[in-house]
């Protein structure tokens, strides 16, 4: 280096013992929601979709206290709102998914007891308990529901875990501040299963079937002695059942029964016992079962399709190409079985069922990657869109406030950069019962690309530069970075570590080798106009100012 800039080394050591002490950057984004200021917001500038099919431009949305107060072009806007400026935007109703359980724990279950009796348990034993309140195991500060909201899931129909084939009574939580209330509804339905208790009664299910029977059979049984013994003279007192009673809501038809399905013959079974026995149902966790549409329309059964979809087949390692007639039919008997589960949605937007989306199973990065493969199998744009606001809402009795945007409702809703279902759609905010969360949208990722930059760190001791080569190949980043060699003359050359880069962050680590030491080295920052200012901390010793500008024509 020059006479003015001391040895790297020297430099280093200096540093060591300086004890500058990092300057703190606040974030541009806002994901926890923390930053509200008021209750009063209004959004300017975007393209509105109130509703499946609906588009409005040139009009604002006012809310307050998580209400929608106002949608038009002309109203007058309170002084203490807070404008969101959604310029080039869109703003979609929050997304509401079914049958989900994170952030929900099992219940405790007693030991069994010494003459417990295995052909005959007790109904708590054998997994049947319907009054268990999944909002008494939920917890709303579980981080997952945070990773949820993040992808536009603004209310979550939870599910009781438990054991066995009823495990409890379902509800409806909107994901806004955790700290507050966010029940939107709680005894949505019922929730049931083929699912039992391994060793006791019932454990097939024929058996689980056969329960249910009896179970609702009692409960009308049950509600027409209570009946009686208030309105009659010499009835003895009705016996307390809390099993039953749980049931009493469906037998009436003031709840569903929500009962998750595998197959065809579990969904045949069902339409028959709703026959049978005349309450509301909801089906849950569809996957096949094309054929059946025209039974389940006419049953008029809620409908709720899993959006846990297969892989495709084609592109598994054990997949076999083959010229050989038997394997080839085979190959496309088995194409064509999962192009089936792909145009199911589809076939039930054709037919007119209205009907909405599981997300059991489902990992959050392959939400919109399955809504986009069924929407090029035959589902509308609109048809997923109603499958996640206006089709649940309805279901279970919310659409008066909330499934679409208008005045009175729920300030529930997304605001994204291109339409909802696009590849190139990020989500900038999500707004959860008036509860504003703020995302940094990531600058879009090319397959290849390479760029440079020159840096400078600066402390009283002088400076030291060097250059940071960052290369993108197949959507991966790997980055080095050159330095003036403390032992020697010239610069080296190191890998970066847990490189990030987006539109307005960078941050990486390295490590350089001086006086027999390795020293690590981290650098974070911002990023703004092809410039990146942030800092440069010595682990275990000091930080130093750090500035980079982007060269836009590397020598290479």
């Amino acid at each position: 280096m020059a006479h003015d800039k001391p040895s790297v080394l020297l430099f280093f050591i200096f540093l060591a013992t300086w004890g500058i002490h990092p300057r703190p950057t606040m974030a541009q984004s806002d994901p926890s929601g923390s930053k509200r200021v008021t209750d009063v917001f209004v959004i300017t500038g975007a393209t509105l979709i109130p509703s499946p099919g609906q588009l409005l431009e040139g009009h604002k949305i006012l809310f307050e206290k998580g209400i929608i107060m106002a949608i038009g072009k002309d109203f007058s806007v309170p002084a203490n709102a807070q404008e969101i400026k959604a310029d080039s935007l869109f703003v979609y109703p929050g997304l509401i998914e079914l049958a989900n359980k994170t952030g929900v724990s099992k219940p405790k279950i007693p030991e069994r007891p010494d003459d417990f009796d295995p052909s005959n348990p007790p109904a708590i034993f054998a997994g049947i308990h319907p009054y268990e309140n999944v909002l008494d195991h939920y917890d709303p500060e579980f981080s997952h529901n945070a990773e949820w909201r993040k992808i536009g899931i603004v209310i979550s129909h939870k599910i009781p875990m438990g054991e066995g084939f009823l495990p409890g009574q379902t509800a409806l939580v909107v994901y806004g501040n955790p700290k507050l209330p966010n029940r939107v509804k709680e005894g949505t339905s019922l929730y049931a299963r083929f699912h039992t208790v391994s060793g006791l009664y019932p454990t097939t299910p024929l058996g689980v079937m056969a329960k249910l029977r009896e179970l609702m059979q009692n409960a009308r049984l049950l509600e027409d002695h209570q009946r009686l013994f208030a309105s009659q003279q010499g009835v003895r007192i009705p016996e307390r059942n809390k099993v039953l009673e749980a049931f009493q809501p469906v037998v009436k038809g003031e709840k569903p029964l929500l009962f998750e399905v595998g197959s065809e013959l579990d969904i045949l079974k069902l339409l028959r016992l709703k026959e049978e026995l005349n309450f509301d149902l909801i089906l849950t966790g569809i996957d096949e079962g094309e054929a059946l549409i025209p039974v389940i329309k006419k049953a008029g059964v809620g409908a709720v399709l899993t959006l846990n979809l297969p892989e495709d087949p084609s592109a598994s390692e054990d997949w076999e190409e083959s010229e050989d007639q038997e394997i080839k039919k085979r190959n496309e008997r088995i194409l064509e079985a999962y192009r089936d589960r792909l145009r199911l949605a589809g076939k039930y937007e054709e037919a007119g069922i209205p009907f909405a989306f599981s997300t059991k199973h489902l990992r959050k990065d392959s939400f919109y990657k399955s809504l986009r493969l069924l929407i090029e199998n035959g589902l509308s744009q609109e048809g997923a869109l109603s499958a996640l606001t206006i089709h649940p809402a309805k279901m279970y009795g919310i659409d008066e406030i909330a499934g679409d945007l208008a005045t009175g409702k729920m300030a529930n809703m997304i605001i994204t950069t291109d339409t909802l279902f696009s590849e190139d759609m990020q989500i900038k905010y999500v707004i959860a019962d008036g509860y504003v969360f703020e995302y940094e949208p990531k600058e879009k990722e090319t397959a290849d690309s390479e760029e440079t930059w020159k840096y400078e760190t600066s402390t009283r001791a002088g400076k030291s530069t060097g250059e940071i080569f960052i290369k993108r190949e197949q959507g991966k980043l790997k980055g080095k970075i050159s330095y003036d060699d403390p032992e020697g003359s010239g610069k080296k050359k190191t890998d970066l570590k847990d490189l990030k880069v987006s539109s307005g962050h960078m941050s990486f680590d390295f490590e350089v080798v001086a006086g027999g030491n390795n020293l690590e080295i981290r650098v974070e920052g911002t990023i703004s106009g092809g410039k990146f200012d942030g800092n440069m901390n010595i682990l275990g010793f000091s930080t130093v100012p750090f500035k980079a500008t982007k060269i836009e024509n590397p020598k290479k």
